[in-house]
């Protein structure tokens, strides 16, 4: 089981036709309908019943969906806030010095960093 498997059955049940999400990837229905095989064999029952227009989620594929969906969000968010880190967009300094030292000698410093980088 992959990420890719989660993200292109998540699409699937969005779009309920594997053709749809394969021409929405740039690839071929069996590559998604691999992808969707992968997972099933995985878990041991059908996530998509297979209709002549299209497909529906089973109730085991309405679970995996619903939880797929938030933990992907998840990921997603995790990886980019990773990717404003490697950026240096987003992050912390910390400063080891006294008070005095900082309000006295570092406030146009800091103030300036502050400002160039919020975040």
């Amino acid at each position: 089981m992959t990420l890719d498997d989660l993200r292109v059955f998540v699409a699937v049940c969005q779009a309920g036709s594997l053709s749809a999400v394969a021409r929405d990837l740039s690839c071929t229905q069996s590559a998604v309908s691999q992808h969707v095989k992968r997972l099933e064999r995985e878990l041991g029952l059908s996530l998509l019943e297979r209709h002549s227009r299209g497909v529906s989620p089973t109730q085991a594929g309405h679970l995996l969906r619903a939880a797929v969906t938030d933990g992907l969000s998840g990921i997603d968010h995790a990886l980019l806030r990773i990717e404003e880190l490697v950026r240096g967009d987003e992050g912390s300094v910390r400063i080891t010095t006294g008070a005095a030292t900082v309000r006295h000698f570092m406030s146009a410093a800091v103030v300036e960093f502050r400002q160039r980088y919020p975040g």
